[in-house]
């Protein structure tokens, strides 16, 4: 009876310590598969690099305070182009915007560079804000326009000169290859022809039974039919050149017509003095009412011509 009571009580300690051993086995395995961070204990030999973060640059960040508005006028009375840069935001006054270089560059290969001569930067000088500039395009384009100020860029977009309607076809006047003159829209089956002058570049523009004359030079007809009664006269800025059109307010007789004062200059007026700005007017005789809606139409496409 004792050998056998040993013996269960035996039986029962090795059980245990079996299922001991079995639930120890169990918990090592459950952690073994537990994933670890990535990069918690790389192996042996396995490098880890962190991610650096990138230090903002301070003066890049300042500069990200100010921008540069851009805008393009043509100028009343003149051939030229107003173009203004203004700098906005930002403190008054900077260290990093102090006596910096202008530049302009007029998208026609032409531009202008200014450095100014300072004093050391001190909290009193304030930031210059307001910057002009004018230029003249001999030839009609699109043109970007770009504006520096020392780190600071700003740019704008210049149409000179205007697009005919759709379906009608530019052309070019000029008194030989070469030569400074203008360019016209002209509507489908209209000609511009060259006839022979003695002191200016004149021709004809014909078509739909009208005919149109002109003359470009030094001596063109000016139009004055400011304070004629009989005349409707118009001021208008025609791509960036100021002309005049008239026409009769009546239909029986008149002239119908446009005056350029100022349309180019490089000595082109029949090589008179270079400094003499060519003068342009086209004219039509005795046109009925559709017809001088037409004329002013064609007019309005005109644009200048620069020598080559």
């Amino acid at each position: 009876m004792l050998r056998a009571a040993a013996a269960s009580s035996a039986y029962r300690s090795a059980l245990m310590l079996g299922i001991g051993l079995f639930a120890l086995l169990a918990v090592s395995c459950q952690r073994e598969a537990t994933p670890e961070p990535l990069g918690a204990n790389p192996s042996p030999g396995m490098a880890i690099t962190p991610t650096a973060t990138p230090t903002p640059d301070p003066k890049a960040e300042f500069l990200k305070q100010f921008r540069v508005e851009m805008q393009a006028q043509p100028v009343e009375g003149s051939v030229e182009i107003s173009f203004t840069a203004r700098i906005v935001g930002g403190p008054d006054s900077s260290p990093e915007l102090h006596c910096q270089g202008e530049r302009w560059d007029f998208g026609d290969g032409k531009g202008t560079v200014k450095a100014f001569d300072c004093p050391g930067w001190e909290p009193k000088y304030k930031t210059l804000r307001l910057f002009t500039e004018v230029h003249v395009y001999e030839t009609p384009g699109t043109y970007t326009v770009r504006f520096t100020y020392g780190p600071l860029e700003g740019s704008a977009t210049v149409q000179v000169g205007t697009d005919g309607p759709e379906g009608w076809t530019q052309v070019e006047a000029r008194s030989s290859p070469g030569r400074a003159g203008f360019s016209v829209y002209l509507p489908p089956g209209w000609k511009l022809r060259n006839l022979q002058g003695i002191d200016s570049y004149v021709g004809e523009i014909t078509g739909d039974g009208v005919r149109l004359t002109f003359d470009y030079g030094m001596y063109s007809n000016t139009l004055p039919y400011e304070k004629d009664p009989a005349y409707e006269v118009q001021f208008e800025t025609i791509g960036i050149r100021e002309a005049k059109l008239v026409r009769p307010r009546e239909t029986k007789g008149g002239i119908t017509g446009v005056y350029f004062a100022e349309l180019g200059n490089e000595g082109s007026c029949q090589q008179r003095s270079p400094i003499q700005r060519c003068q342009l007017n086209i004219i039509g005789k005795d046109l009925t009412r559709a017809e001088q809606d037409l004329a002013w139409a064609i007019f309005r496409t005109v644009g200048p011509l620069a020598g080559r």
